[in-house]
């Protein structure tokens, strides 16, 4: 339950804490390092910005070969 919590405080960027952090290794730090920065940028902008957006354009630029002499 104390896991959850901290878990869940990371991802919610409370900053409350049952002084477990410390106790854990350093994968599961990590996985808290990346629920925080998670919760601080937002799910929605995190997803939005992983997904390849295709570019539709309504305009075409002029081509044209021209002659110097």
């Amino acid at each position: 339950m104390a896991l959850v919590f901290e878990c869940t405080s990371a991802l919610s960027t409370v900053g409350s804490s049952l002084d477990l952090t410390p106790a854990l290794g350093s994968d599961s730090k990590l996985i808290v390092i990346v629920l925080m920065f998670i919760g601080r940028v937002g799910v929605l902008t995190l997803i939005s910005s992983l997904i390849k957006q295709k570019k539709i354009t309504k305009y075409k630029y002029p081509s044209d070969n021209i002659i110097i002499n």
